[in-house]
């Protein structure tokens, strides 16, 4: 069973927290975090049919960020993973590279799908403020609504 998450709130500029806990995961091999933009609740689009959610094509309004270490395997450590949970359609990867903010060129894009996101592998020794920054830049283009400048982040340690 997982313990509950510590849960930071914080803005783009002041993402330290999260980048340590990002630094401490790297060390142990364990954990992840999850990010989401806060927003306002009239902003948020009328909820659909629950049965016509299950049919959607397309993620949620507000996006996702999840973020993991490289696991330990039989032979070294896995990447690091990260991805974009969101509702802006498919072909992500091709709408960020088209907003001028493109995946880096190490990080190999390991799913584009509509509805479960955009994941990608991680470089070991990218750096963890540079992901973090890329991310919440992937986010906010890929979102379907305004964003209130406030993130939370769940941390989910070993």
């Amino acid at each position: 069973m997982t313990a509950a998450p510590e849960l930071v709130e914080f803005r783009p500029d002041g993402a330290g927290a999260v980048v340590q806990a990002m630094a401490a995961m790297h060390v142990a091999h364990e954990g992840w975090i999850n990010v989401q933009p806060a927003v306002n609740d009239d902003d948020l689009p009328a909820p659909g049919s629950p049965l016509f959610g299950i049919f959607s094509g397309s993620g949620p309004a507000v996006p996702l960020i999840t973020w993991a270490p490289g696991e330990k395997r039989r032979r070294g450590f896995g990447p690091t993973t990260v991805g974009v949970q969101h509702g802006s359609g498919s072909k992500a990867a091709d709408r960020l590279r088209e907003s001028g903010r493109a995946l880096p060129e190490e990080w190999v894009v390991l799913q584009d799908h509509p509805k479960r996101g955009l994941v990608a592998a991680v470089p070991p020794d990218a750096d963890d403020a540079a992901v973090l920054a890329w991310l919440i830049d992937a986010a906010t283009v890929l979102s379907r609504v305004p964003f209130t400048g406030t993130w939370r982040a769940a941390i989910y340690r070993p």
